[in-house]
């Protein structure tokens, strides 16, 4: 038998018929059968395998195509990255999504299917990673089409699936003949000469122009000082200055499209092109201030009324055309419009959200070194390419996106927002719908390789249905892990402390560990999410699952972030400190992994009666004992009133009713935490009242260490241990009362103020501290209260 990996199929005695064996749990058609071989790796020149179909099943769902040899068996062919595929049951052809294009004829029980290969023979396919190949499919030994795909890590290999009950097939392999070469030359011929066709109608847009109108559009100009204009040339006539020349029509439905020409690109080729409000400066170029966005020569930079820019396209130099356009027919909100660039007639972007200024749009264009020369071709209509350039279709996962550029491989996303809401609420997210986190472990993890302003990202689980302008894990049917504050949001907007913060060159990865009898596309199961960072585990949660499963979601927040996922990730050492792991009563520290062993707070009593719960930052009003074991008994009168076991059955506090509880309420806040390590080193038990830890952001409880330097600094016991904020003074405070009021003495007794200071409302630079005022000096006059 050549098959290497199967899943779910059954092989015969000659190793090459198969019969499906799947335990038809999930809905038809997605409970795969699959089998992959690695011994016909389609390394060099043509090849071709076909497959017999015996018996259709009961749905006649079959698909027959390539996949990398890592590609997982319980995906169909084609519905992931490395893969293609032909569906016999409905003709489809799946190019790494689940939606699949119309390809060819419907077959059935005796038709032949197969698929080949056809490449250059001078490059190992395996080495060839940048490369594309030609795989083309048959029916009855007729060929039906072909298709460019990329060539994933490793190469491709024949895989087959059979994705319902009853299915039998059987494959054979090397049956490439030469009838196949003349028809794939014909299709392949065709194909070209309609990408030709296509690229020329595209590569001159400036052939509608019309001559009447760019007269007058240069009659409407304002010209800079640093600018000078003759006929249709502009020319930079400044030393160091910037010179921009504006076109005082604004932009409109039948105009909406214009371009220049760079004729000569002078010491810099700092040329850049763009729309502005009417008041937009002639000495900025276009991009850098308000209300205006454009897309420049010398770095391929788009500029979004920022002087920080972000990754657009290609530079261009002398002999390019740059064009920019703006959709008025696509409704993208009240007041706004999609702003697109051109470079030599391709489109470099997918539209840019833009807010429209009250007077309209104009084009600019600017220059900004020395002998800098670009030409005005003209005006004109044109609509933006309906699908995104820089994404690769073979490679890339990402079915729903929002504000966010992918790279060429597919897989890096980068920050292109429009920057218009504050800064980590301008949401660009991507999420996947061929990886649903549907049975047993999974994993992705994304690496962080570039923080921008803010290094703000986020990496989490939602619905397919997720709004995409919302941050994972602020809305219901999501969880998330923040990189830049360690915060872990479920649901909500606020976050609990979680893990450690990540920067760049850090490896920060989500994943699922669940039953795998259980599909986790059952909505109202439970299913627990953990999350790593550099391959180790940090800790996790139990979710809910949302109505449709979980699908992996990456959000990034900031400018100029940019991150490359890598999915499947699964490891056994992941395995192995989950199982460590555990979401123990007793100890939240383990959530905090590497931060707090959970040997250090373990108390010498609760080793010796394990069976008791520890109800963590609990005192019992009766007797003091801190934290409260075992059963806990809240007042439902008094507020803030708890009593332990051994007070209850004294009889304590007998005048009001009792609610038991025997289980804790989880609480990861690590000031929480902070406080029982405290509470076991013997510290004083005392909560400095509307006091945050900077530090850990966790209530402060006991020594408070105020800084002398900074304005509202204050760490816990347990940050100042860790050496948090060393570089400046701490002040430590051991009660409330005891905050020092720095250069305030008091004006009776001469010492210094602790704690309440009394001010005069009267009298100039007049204080008191607590015990003068208690004695009754100066009271003739109102003191205020600090």
């Amino acid at each position: 038998s050549p098959w290497v990996r199967s899943n779910g199929v059954m092989f015969l005695e000659d190793g090459l018929t198969l019969e499906y064996c799947g335990d038809g749990l999930q809905p038809e058609g997605q409970d795969v059968g699959a089998a992959q071989t690695l011994n016909y790796c389609m390394e060099r020149g043509n090849h071709h395998f076909e497959m017999v179909i015996q018996e259709c099943g009961k749905g006649g769902m079959l698909a027959i195509g390539l996949a990398s040899s890592s590609y997982p068996l319980h995906l169909s062919p084609g519905s992931g990255i490395g893969s293609i595929a032909y569906r016999t049951d409905n003709g489809l052809l799946y190019k790494g999504d689940v939606q699949g294009v119309s390809f060819g004829p419907v077959c059935t029980e005796g038709d032949t299917v197969g698929c080949g290969i056809q490449c250059d023979d001078g490059m190992p396919m395996r080495r060839a990673q940048e490369r594309v190949c030609n795989v083309f499919f048959t029916a009855n030994h007729q060929v039906i089409g072909a298709f460019q795909c990329s060539i994933p890590e490793g190469g491709f290999y024949p895989f087959v699936a059979l994705l319902s009950l009853g299915a039998k097939v059987k494959v054979t392999f090397k049956t490439w003949t030469s009838y196949m070469e003349r028809a794939l030359s014909k299709i392949i011929a065709v194909k070209k000469s309609q990408a030709a066709k296509y690229k020329e109608s595209q590569a001159e847009p400036q052939s509608s122009m019309d001559v009447n109108v760019k007269l007058r559009i240069l009659q409407r100009l304002s010209v800079g000082s640093n600018s000078q204009v003759r006929g249709d040339m502009f020319m930079f006539v400044g030393a160091s200055e910037i010179g921009v020349v504006k076109i005082l029509e604004p932009m409109s439905p039948m105009l909406n499209y214009f371009e220049y020409e760079i004729i000569d690109k002078g010491e810099m080729c700092a040329i850049g092109i763009g729309v502005g409000e009417l008041e937009y400066p002639l000495d900025r170029m276009p991009g850098w201030n308000e209300n205006g966005i454009g897309y420049h020569a010398d770095d391929g930079y788009l500029y979004n009324q920022s002087g920080y820019g972000i990754q657009l396209g290609p530079t261009s130099t002398k002999g390019d055309r740059m064009g920019c356009g703006i959709d008025f027919e696509t409704d993208v909100g009240y007041g706004y419009v999609s702003v697109f660039f051109t470079r030599n007639g391709q489109q470099v972007s997918k539209p840019i959200k833009m807010k429209r200024p009250i007077h309209g749009l104009y084009p600019l264009v600017g220059m900004h070194s020395r002998g800098e020369k670009v030409r005005y071709l003209g005006h004109c209509r044109r609509l933006p390419d309906s699908v995104q350039p820089s994404t690769s279709v073979e490679t890339s996962p990402w079915v729903r996106s929002n504000g966010v550029m992918f790279l060429e491989d597919g897989l890096t996303l980068e920050y292109c927002g429009d920057g218009l809401q504050p800064e980590g609420q301008d949401v660009g997210a991507a999420q996947t719908l061929n990886y649903c986190m549907e049975r047993g472990n999974h994993h992705f993890e994304m690496v962080i390789q570039e923080c921008g302003k803010g290094g703000m990202l986020a990496i989490g689980l939602a619905s397919s249905s997720y709004p995409l302008h919302l941050s994972p894990g602020s809305g219901i049917g999501s969880i998330a892990y923040r990189t830049d504050n360690g915060l872990l949001y479920k649901g909500d907007v606020q976050g609990t402390p979680f893990g450690p913060v990540c920067a760049k060159g850090d490896t920060v990865g989500c994943g699922i560990q669940c039953d795998n009898a259980v599909p986790t596309r059952t909505q109202g199961c439970v299913c627990t999410v953990f999350f790593t960072k550099n391959h180790k585990v940090i800790g996790k949660a139990q979710c809910p699952i949302p109505e449709g499963g979980f699908y992996p979601f990456v959000a990034l927040l900031s400018r100029g972030v940019k991150a490359r996922t890598i999915f499947d990730s699964w490891t056994h050492d992941i395995e192995s400190a989950l199982s460590k792991i555990t979401l123990a009563k007793r100890t939240t520290a383990v959530t905090f992994r590497g931060h707090v062993s959970p040997d250090s707070i373990r108390d010498e009593e609760d080793e010796e009666d394990g069976s008791k719960v520890l109800h963590l930052g609990v005192t019992c009003d009766g007797c003091g004992q801190t934290p409260v074991y075992g059963t806990r008994y809240k007042c439902n009168v008094c507020p803030d009133y708890d009593l332990c076991e051994h007070c209850k059955s004294k009889g304590t506090h007998r005048i009001h009713r009792m609610t038991e509880i025997s289980s804790p309420q989880r609480n990861t806040s690590m000031g929480l935490l902070h406080r029982v390590i405290g509470l076991m080193k013997g510290e004083e038990n005392i909560l400095h009242t509307n006091v945050l830890c900077d530090g850990c952001k966790g209530p402060v409880i006991g020594t408070r260490y105020k800084c002398t330097v900074c304005p509202n600094y204050d760490l816990c016991n347990c940050c100042k241990r860790m050496e948090r904020h060393e570089n400046h003074p701490m002040t430590a405070i051991k009660r409330p009362g005891d905050l020092c009021h720095v250069g305030v003495h008091c004006d009776a007794c001469g010492g210094n103020v602790y704690g309440t200071r009394f001010k005069c409302t009267e009298c100039f630079d007049y204080d008191l501290c607590w015990e003068c005022h208690g004695k009754g000096f100066h009271s003739e006059h109102r003191m205020r209260i600090i």
